[in-house]
């Protein structure tokens, strides 16, 4: 089973392709052209991006756990904020919360509607 979904980010002008699949590598290869070569080995999930500031969200279904999405989040997060030039400081971490929100918004969202993601408390 394979559930993707790509959406918008609009004020740091990124796309995020999210994947929920049951085998990460497999699904990252059929991204090699956009994203390039990359060995994902046996992850649980796998945050990557290309130049053309899009970046890629793929996380085993059975694995998936709170842990390994805020894991995910704030490597995806981080990425997007560097490739703008936006560092992570003590004065300037607000744009990273709030990026993180709204990913984090997004990515439960659309496994809800799916119905996959972490079991609940």
């Amino acid at each position: 089973m394979t559930r993707s979904t790509q959406f918008a980010i609009p004020l740091y002008r990124s796309k995020l392709k999210l994947v929920v699949t049951d085998n990460v590598r497999v699904a990252r290869n059929n991204y090699s052209d956009a994203f390039g070569p990359y060995d994902a080995g046996h992850c649980d999930a796998i945050v990557s991006w290309n130049r053309r500031n899009q970046f890629l969200l793929i996380f085993d279904r059975r694995k998936i756990t709170h842990g390994i999405i805020a894991h995910e989040i704030f490597h995806l997060t981080h990425n997007i904020m560097e490739f703008i030039g936006h560092e992570l400081t003590n004065d300037a971490h607000e744009p990273h919360a709030y990026l993180c929100q709204e990913i984090a918004e997004r990515v439960y969202g659309a496994m809800e509607r799916w119905g996959v993601g972490p079991k609940k408390p």
